[in-house]
Protein backbone atom coordinates (compact mmCIF):
# COMPACT_ATOMS: atom_id res chain seq x y z
CA UNK A 1 0.00 0.00 0.00
CA UNK A 2 1.47 3.36 -1.04
CA UNK A 3 1.54 6.34 1.30
CA UNK A 4 -1.30 8.32 -0.28
CA UNK A 5 -1.07 11.26 2.12
CA UNK A 6 2.65 11.66 1.52
CA UNK A 7 1.87 11.65 -2.21
CA UNK A 8 -0.61 14.51 -1.69
CA UNK A 9 2.03 16.58 0.09
CA UNK A 10 4.75 15.67 -2.43
CA UNK A 11 2.55 16.87 -5.31
CA UNK A 12 2.85 20.50 -4.19
CA UNK A 13 5.15 22.63 -6.36
CA UNK A 14 6.46 25.76 -4.56
CA UNK A 15 7.76 27.30 -7.80
CA UNK A 16 4.45 26.86 -9.60
CA UNK A 17 2.57 28.24 -6.62
CA UNK A 18 4.82 31.30 -6.41
CA UNK A 19 4.19 32.12 -10.08
CA UNK A 20 0.43 31.76 -9.63
CA UNK A 21 0.40 33.84 -6.46
CA UNK A 22 2.25 36.71 -8.12
CA UNK A 23 -0.27 36.77 -10.98
CA UNK A 24 -3.26 36.66 -8.61
CA UNK A 25 -1.82 39.28 -6.25
CA UNK A 26 -1.03 41.74 -9.02
CA UNK A 27 -4.47 41.26 -10.54
CA UNK A 28 -6.10 41.84 -7.16
CA UNK A 29 -4.04 45.01 -6.60
CA UNK A 30 -5.29 46.39 -9.90
CA UNK A 31 -8.90 45.59 -8.99
CA UNK A 32 -8.76 47.30 -5.58
CA UNK A 33 -6.44 50.03 -6.86
CA UNK A 34 -3.97 49.61 -4.03
CA UNK A 35 -0.33 48.95 -4.76
CA UNK A 36 0.94 48.48 -1.24
CA UNK A 37 0.64 45.56 1.18
CA UNK A 38 0.59 45.13 4.97
CA UNK A 39 1.59 41.86 6.63
CA UNK A 40 1.28 41.38 10.39
CA UNK A 41 4.17 39.23 11.64
CA UNK A 42 3.96 36.75 14.50
CA UNK A 43 7.47 35.33 14.29
CA UNK A 44 6.23 32.05 12.82
CA UNK A 45 6.68 30.45 9.43
CA UNK A 46 3.19 31.35 8.10
CA UNK A 47 3.46 35.12 8.45
CA UNK A 48 7.12 35.06 7.40
CA UNK A 49 6.29 33.16 4.20
CA UNK A 50 3.42 35.57 3.55
CA UNK A 51 5.83 38.49 3.87
CA UNK A 52 8.20 36.92 1.34
CA UNK A 53 5.33 36.29 -1.07
CA UNK A 54 4.29 39.94 -0.81
CA UNK A 55 7.84 41.06 -1.56
CA UNK A 56 8.06 38.71 -4.53
CA UNK A 57 4.88 40.20 -6.00
CA UNK A 58 5.34 43.88 -5.23
CA UNK A 59 8.92 44.50 -4.10
CA UNK A 60 10.02 45.08 -0.51
CA UNK A 61 9.62 48.85 -0.85
CA UNK A 62 5.84 48.41 -1.21
CA UNK A 63 5.43 46.06 1.74
CA UNK A 64 4.95 46.98 5.40
CA UNK A 65 5.81 44.43 8.11
CA UNK A 66 3.84 45.06 11.28
CA UNK A 67 4.63 43.63 14.72
CA UNK A 68 1.99 43.99 17.43
CA UNK A 69 3.18 42.44 20.72
CA UNK A 70 1.42 42.66 24.04
CA UNK A 71 2.60 41.97 27.57
CA UNK A 72 2.07 38.22 27.17
CA UNK A 73 4.13 37.94 23.97
CA UNK A 74 7.12 35.63 24.41
CA UNK A 75 10.38 37.55 24.80
CA UNK A 76 11.91 35.38 22.04
CA UNK A 77 9.30 36.38 19.46
CA UNK A 78 10.78 39.78 18.61
CA UNK A 79 14.03 38.21 17.43
CA UNK A 80 12.14 35.91 15.03
CA UNK A 81 10.02 38.78 13.73
CA UNK A 82 13.04 41.03 13.23
CA UNK A 83 14.92 38.25 11.41
CA UNK A 84 11.97 37.65 9.09
CA UNK A 85 11.70 41.37 8.27
CA UNK A 86 15.44 41.89 7.83
CA UNK A 87 15.84 38.85 5.58
CA UNK A 88 13.00 40.16 3.39
CA UNK A 89 14.51 43.64 3.24
CA UNK A 90 11.45 45.22 4.87
CA UNK A 91 11.44 47.81 7.64
CA UNK A 92 9.62 46.59 10.74
CA UNK A 93 6.84 48.72 12.24
CA UNK A 94 6.24 47.88 15.90
CA UNK A 95 3.36 48.89 18.14
CA UNK A 96 2.75 47.52 21.64
CA UNK A 97 -0.99 46.88 22.02
CA UNK A 98 -0.82 46.34 25.80
CA UNK A 99 -2.43 49.73 26.63
CA UNK A 100 -5.37 49.02 24.32
CA UNK A 101 -5.91 45.56 25.80
CA UNK A 102 -5.61 46.93 29.32
CA UNK A 103 -8.27 49.56 28.73
CA UNK A 104 -10.54 47.01 27.03
CA UNK A 105 -10.45 44.78 30.09
CA UNK A 106 -8.68 41.85 28.43
CA UNK A 107 -6.10 41.21 31.16
CA UNK A 108 -8.50 41.91 34.04
CA UNK A 109 -10.94 39.34 32.63
CA UNK A 110 -8.18 36.75 32.20
CA UNK A 111 -6.91 37.27 35.75
CA UNK A 112 -10.39 37.11 37.26
CA UNK A 113 -11.13 33.83 35.49
CA UNK A 114 -7.79 32.37 36.61
CA UNK A 115 -8.62 33.23 40.22
CA UNK A 116 -11.97 31.46 39.90
CA UNK A 117 -10.10 28.28 39.05
CA UNK A 118 -7.06 28.82 41.31
CA UNK A 119 -7.79 31.25 44.15
CA UNK A 120 -4.12 31.97 44.90
CA UNK A 121 -3.45 33.16 41.34
CA UNK A 122 -1.66 36.50 41.00
CA UNK A 123 -0.53 38.01 37.71
CA UNK A 124 2.57 39.33 39.48
CA UNK A 125 3.80 35.91 40.60
CA UNK A 126 2.10 33.43 38.26
CA UNK A 127 1.74 32.75 34.57
CA UNK A 128 -0.99 30.68 32.97
CA UNK A 129 -2.13 28.89 29.86
CA UNK A 130 -4.93 26.60 28.73
CA UNK A 131 -4.20 23.14 27.39
CA UNK A 132 -6.32 20.80 25.29
CA UNK A 133 -5.57 17.09 25.36
CA UNK A 134 -7.04 13.72 24.50
CA UNK A 135 -5.48 10.28 24.72
CA UNK A 136 -5.66 9.35 21.04
CA UNK A 137 -4.46 5.82 21.75
CA UNK A 138 -7.57 5.00 23.81
CA UNK A 139 -11.04 4.22 22.47
CA UNK A 140 -12.67 5.64 25.60
CA UNK A 141 -10.69 8.86 26.03
CA UNK A 142 -12.60 12.14 26.18
CA UNK A 143 -11.35 15.65 25.32
CA UNK A 144 -9.95 17.58 28.28
CA UNK A 145 -9.49 21.34 28.68
CA UNK A 146 -7.29 22.46 31.57
CA UNK A 147 -5.94 25.69 32.99
CA UNK A 148 -2.28 25.38 33.96
CA UNK A 149 -0.83 27.80 36.52
CA UNK A 150 2.95 28.30 36.56
CA UNK A 151 5.36 30.08 38.91
CA UNK A 152 9.10 30.51 38.28
CA UNK A 153 8.86 27.96 35.50
CA UNK A 154 7.29 25.32 37.75
CA UNK A 155 3.74 24.02 37.44
CA UNK A 156 1.68 25.02 40.48
CA UNK A 157 -1.75 23.78 39.50
CA UNK A 158 -3.57 22.00 36.70
CA UNK A 159 -7.36 22.25 36.85
CA UNK A 160 -10.02 21.10 34.42
CA UNK A 161 -12.07 24.08 33.27
CA UNK A 162 -15.78 24.12 32.53
CA UNK A 163 -17.09 25.06 29.06
CA UNK A 164 -18.34 28.41 30.45
CA UNK A 165 -14.93 29.35 31.89
CA UNK A 166 -13.20 28.25 28.68
CA UNK A 167 -15.61 30.33 26.59
CA UNK A 168 -15.00 33.36 28.79
CA UNK A 169 -11.23 32.93 28.50
CA UNK A 170 -11.55 32.72 24.73
CA UNK A 171 -13.69 35.87 24.68
CA UNK A 172 -10.95 37.70 26.60
CA UNK A 173 -7.94 36.38 24.68
CA UNK A 174 -9.64 36.81 21.29
CA UNK A 175 -9.53 40.55 21.93
CA UNK A 176 -5.82 40.32 21.16
CA UNK A 177 -6.32 39.08 17.62
CA UNK A 178 -9.13 41.51 16.95
CA UNK A 179 -7.10 44.48 18.20
CA UNK A 180 -4.17 43.36 16.06
CA UNK A 181 -6.36 43.25 12.97
CA UNK A 182 -7.84 46.63 13.87
CA UNK A 183 -4.34 48.14 13.95
CA UNK A 184 -3.33 46.27 10.79
CA UNK A 185 -6.23 47.76 8.85
CA UNK A 186 -5.56 51.18 10.34
CA UNK A 187 -2.05 51.11 8.86
CA UNK A 188 -3.34 49.73 5.56
CA UNK A 189 -5.92 52.48 5.19
CA UNK A 190 -3.41 55.21 6.03
CA UNK A 191 -1.02 53.95 3.36
CA UNK A 192 -3.50 52.91 0.62
CA UNK A 193 -2.53 49.27 1.15
CA UNK A 194 -4.39 46.00 1.39
CA UNK A 195 -3.95 43.31 4.05
CA UNK A 196 -2.63 39.81 3.52
CA UNK A 197 -4.17 37.15 5.74
CA UNK A 198 -1.58 34.69 7.09
CA UNK A 199 -3.74 31.65 7.99
CA UNK A 200 -2.95 28.29 6.42
CA UNK A 201 -5.37 25.58 5.29
CA UNK A 202 -5.07 23.55 8.50
CA UNK A 203 -5.91 26.56 10.67
CA UNK A 204 -8.74 27.78 8.47
CA UNK A 205 -10.46 24.42 7.97
CA UNK A 206 -10.27 23.41 11.65
CA UNK A 207 -11.22 26.80 13.09
CA UNK A 208 -7.87 27.78 14.58
CA UNK A 209 -8.40 31.48 13.96
CA UNK A 210 -10.40 34.33 15.45
CA UNK A 211 -13.36 35.54 13.43
CA UNK A 212 -12.75 39.16 12.41
CA UNK A 213 -9.33 38.83 14.05
CA UNK A 214 -6.47 36.88 12.48
CA UNK A 215 -9.10 35.29 10.24
CA UNK A 216 -9.59 38.61 8.43
CA UNK A 217 -7.73 40.05 5.46
CA UNK A 218 -8.15 40.99 1.82
CA UNK A 219 -6.06 38.33 0.10
CA UNK A 220 -5.18 34.99 1.69
CA UNK A 221 -2.06 33.46 0.11
CA UNK A 222 -1.84 30.39 2.35
CA UNK A 223 -5.50 29.51 2.79
CA UNK A 224 -5.32 26.54 0.41
CA UNK A 225 -1.91 25.33 1.59
CA UNK A 226 -1.39 22.61 4.17
CA UNK A 227 1.20 23.37 6.85
CA UNK A 228 3.49 20.89 5.08
CA UNK A 229 3.16 23.01 1.92
CA UNK A 230 3.97 26.20 3.81
CA UNK A 231 7.17 24.70 5.22
CA UNK A 232 8.19 23.53 1.72
CA UNK A 233 7.45 27.01 0.39
CA UNK A 234 9.62 28.48 3.16
CA UNK A 235 12.55 26.40 1.92
CA UNK A 236 11.97 27.47 -1.69
CA UNK A 237 11.82 31.13 -0.63
CA UNK A 238 15.02 30.63 1.42
CA UNK A 239 13.62 31.80 4.69
CA UNK A 240 16.16 31.78 7.50
CA UNK A 241 16.23 28.22 8.84
CA UNK A 242 15.61 29.47 12.38
CA UNK A 243 12.28 31.02 11.29
CA UNK A 244 11.28 28.28 8.83
CA UNK A 245 11.61 25.52 11.43
CA UNK A 246 10.24 27.37 14.45
CA UNK A 247 7.64 25.38 16.36
CA UNK A 248 4.20 26.93 15.90
CA UNK A 249 3.39 28.89 19.08
CA UNK A 250 0.45 31.01 20.19
CA UNK A 251 1.73 33.93 22.36
CA UNK A 252 -1.81 34.03 23.77
CA UNK A 253 -1.21 33.44 27.46
CA UNK A 254 1.55 34.51 29.81
CA UNK A 255 2.94 30.95 30.02
CA UNK A 256 4.66 29.54 26.94
CA UNK A 257 2.83 26.99 24.82
CA UNK A 258 2.72 25.62 21.29
CA UNK A 259 -0.31 25.08 19.06
CA UNK A 260 -0.56 21.35 19.77
CA UNK A 261 -1.05 22.03 23.50
CA UNK A 262 -3.29 25.01 22.96
CA UNK A 263 -5.70 23.72 20.33
CA UNK A 264 -4.97 20.69 18.17
CA UNK A 265 -4.29 18.06 20.81
CA UNK A 266 -1.88 16.33 18.42
CA UNK A 267 1.37 17.08 16.61
CA UNK A 268 1.49 19.28 13.52
CA UNK A 269 2.18 16.19 11.38
CA UNK A 270 -0.89 14.38 12.73
CA UNK A 271 -3.17 17.41 12.42
CA UNK A 272 -2.05 18.23 8.87
CA UNK A 273 -2.18 14.59 7.77
CA UNK A 274 -5.62 13.97 9.27
CA UNK A 275 -7.03 16.97 7.38
CA UNK A 276 -5.50 15.74 4.11
CA UNK A 277 -6.95 12.29 4.81
CA UNK A 278 -10.44 13.73 5.31
CA UNK A 279 -10.35 16.01 2.28
CA UNK A 280 -9.09 13.24 -0.01
CA UNK A 281 -11.65 10.80 1.44
CA UNK A 282 -8.94 8.31 2.36
CA UNK A 283 -9.24 5.46 4.83
CA UNK A 284 -8.12 5.50 8.45
CA UNK A 285 -5.62 2.82 7.43
CA UNK A 286 -4.07 5.25 4.95
CA UNK A 287 -3.67 7.82 7.68
CA UNK A 288 -2.17 5.26 10.08
CA UNK A 289 0.41 4.38 7.42
CA UNK A 290 1.35 8.04 6.95
CA UNK A 291 1.40 8.87 10.66
CA UNK A 292 3.12 5.62 11.64
CA UNK A 293 0.60 5.13 14.43
CA UNK A 294 -1.95 2.54 15.52
CA UNK A 295 -5.31 2.29 13.81
CA UNK A 296 -7.05 3.45 17.01
CA UNK A 297 -4.85 6.55 17.16
CA UNK A 298 -5.51 7.21 13.48
CA UNK A 299 -9.27 6.88 13.94
CA UNK A 300 -9.30 9.18 16.97
CA UNK A 301 -7.14 11.78 15.21
CA UNK A 302 -9.39 11.87 12.16
CA UNK A 303 -12.51 11.95 14.35
CA UNK A 304 -11.14 14.90 16.35
CA UNK A 305 -10.28 16.82 13.19
CA UNK A 306 -13.75 16.15 11.76
CA UNK A 307 -15.29 17.56 14.95
CA UNK A 308 -13.17 20.69 14.69
CA UNK A 309 -14.22 21.24 11.08
CA UNK A 310 -17.91 20.86 11.92
CA UNK A 311 -17.73 23.04 15.03
CA UNK A 312 -16.00 25.90 13.19
CA UNK A 313 -18.28 26.23 10.16
CA UNK A 314 -19.80 29.41 11.60
CA UNK A 315 -16.36 31.02 11.75
CA UNK A 316 -15.90 30.67 8.00
CA UNK A 317 -19.35 32.11 7.17
CA UNK A 318 -19.16 35.83 7.83
CA UNK A 319 -22.83 36.59 7.24
CA UNK A 320 -26.12 34.79 6.86
CA UNK A 321 -28.34 36.68 4.45
CA UNK A 322 -32.13 36.94 4.42
CA UNK A 323 -33.57 37.35 0.93
CA UNK A 324 -35.51 40.52 0.29
CA UNK A 325 -39.17 39.79 -0.44
CA UNK A 326 -40.85 41.21 -3.53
Amino acid sequence: MSDQIAEIFDSFSPDDYLDRFIRVAKSYARIVRRGRVVVALSGGVDSSVTLRLACAAFGSERVAALYLPDRHTDTDTHAFVQLAADSAGVELVQLDITPILTSSGCYAAMDELARKVFSAYSAETHTMRTEFSQDLSSRDSLPLNELVIMSSGEEQARVEVSPSVLSSLLAATNMKQRVRMLMTYSLAERTAAFVLNTSNRLEHRTGFFVKFGDGAGDLAPLLNLYKHDVRNLAKALRLPEKVAERLATTDTYSAKQDQSLFYFGMTERLADGSLACIEADLSDEAFALYAKCSLIEAQNSVRLTRRRIAASNYQRDHFEFVERSY
